[in-house]
């Protein structure tokens, strides 16, 4: 399921959890212990998220569509060498 979810983040673009959980056939709770799971690996990290001060400053501001909601960011590392 962990590879699962790597994958749709892979896809790109911004995916929200519930939209994850509807694609993965779970529930937003699992994915976000998921999320929390795969950082703890070393395969996401959670850069950043939004801050109340709106969306001006960031870099994802023209595709992101959250206006302005507080949201974590996720990045994809890759595979981590054992």
């Amino acid at each position: 399921m962990l590879e699962k979810l790597l994958n749709e983040i892979q896809r790109g673009g911004t995916q929200d959890v519930t939209t994850l959980a509807y694609r993965l056939e779970t529930s937003p709770e699992m994915i976000r212990l998921m999320l929390e799971q795969l950082a703890r690996m070393g395969r996401l990290t959670n850069s950043s998220y939004c801050a109340g001060d709106g969306c001006g400053g960031c870099s994802l501001s023209d595709s992101c569509g959250t206006s302005g909601d507080k949201i974590n960011i996720w990045e994809y590392r890759g595979k981590v060498k054992s």
